[in-house]
């Protein structure tokens, strides 16, 4: 895992270098994988989360928001290994003048969380990520601030950042065989950073290296949800599980809609990068 020298977090701006090029990459040759979930899927899905102790209230409603399974075809991409760290956000942060991540108490207020979800538990002291959080996923981030992100990313790449599609976000968690989780076909508590896991808290991205995806992307079956680029109904497509949700949310073809302007403390983001100069 890449971790950034605290030093070279604090830089201020008018000395600060191009150094937030940090995470390592993996690229996904073009190909064919199988994306959604079939009905066959869903009913295994309800019998695991049965067995997990999930909200059985709610089960079969988020299941029907995924899509059907088909095959699809992808060109090739450059994939961000594990979302991005919170000291990767902040030297972005310095080196730009981009607003450091968070979210007022109101706001907070009228957007969905559980009681475990407090801002004050990641928001940043004194203009800086906390010290035991600097190798955790930025969150606080909204879409359109992550998409800004992987713009100028991009641009240091010399390339051309964005956020993943939903199609290159699922194919980067599960490979393309169509398996259930980014590990195999049924869950394992404790694979990766769910509410199963016990942990009750985020942790340092690539830590659940038994969660790996099959192109060996890491954080996709939990830790953080993750914004894709993609909108739908007005709302912006998120995948992946975070450590407050059920083990259902870490099935790769698990998807929600959420408004693109907010700021949650369990969505993060990772970058794709398209090599081709603009």
């Amino acid at each position: 895992m890449l971790r950034l020298p605290l030093a070279l977090v604090l830089i201020p701006l008018a000395c600060a270098t191009q150094s937030f090029d940090g995470g390592d990459t993996v690229t996904i040759a073009p190909g064919r994988f199988t994306m959604g979930s079939s009905l066959h899927a869903r009913a295994q899905a309800i019998d695991e989360a049965a067995r997990h102790g999930a909200d059985m209230r709610t089960a079969s409603e988020r299941l029907q928001h995924e899509l059907p399974s088909t095959t699809r075809n992808l060109s090739a991409y450059a994939i961000m290994v594990h979302p991005v760290t919170q000291a990767e956000y902040a030297t972005y942060v310095y080196e730009t003048g981009a607003a450091e991540p968070w979210v007022d108490p109101h706001t907070w207020s009228r957007t969905p969380h559980t009681d475990s979800e407090d801002p004050k538990r990641v928001a940043w002291k004194s203009g800086r990520p906390q010290d035991a959080r600097m190798d955790q996923p930025a969150v606080l981030v909204s879409q359109a601030e992550a998409e800004a992100f992987c713009t100028a990313w991009g641009e240091v790449r010399g390339g051309i950042g964005s956020l993943p599609t939903e199609a290159q976000w699922e194919r980067a968690a599960r490979g393309d065989d169509g398996r259930a989780y980014p590990w195999g076909a049924t869950f394992v508590a404790g694979h990766g950073n769910t509410r199963e896991s016990g942990t009750g808290d985020m942790l340092e991205v690539a830590t659940r290296t038994s969660a790996v995806s099959p192109h060996g992307v890491h954080d996709t079956g939990g830790n953080v949800a993750e914004w894709t680029r993609d909108i739908e109904d007005g709302n912006a497509i998120v995948k992946g599980g975070s450590w407050s949700d059920d083990l259902l949310t870490a099935r790769p073809a698990a998807r929600r809609h959420l408004p693109a302007a907010i700021r949650h403390v369990s969505v993060g983001f990772r970058c794709v990068l398209d090599r081709r100069t603009k």
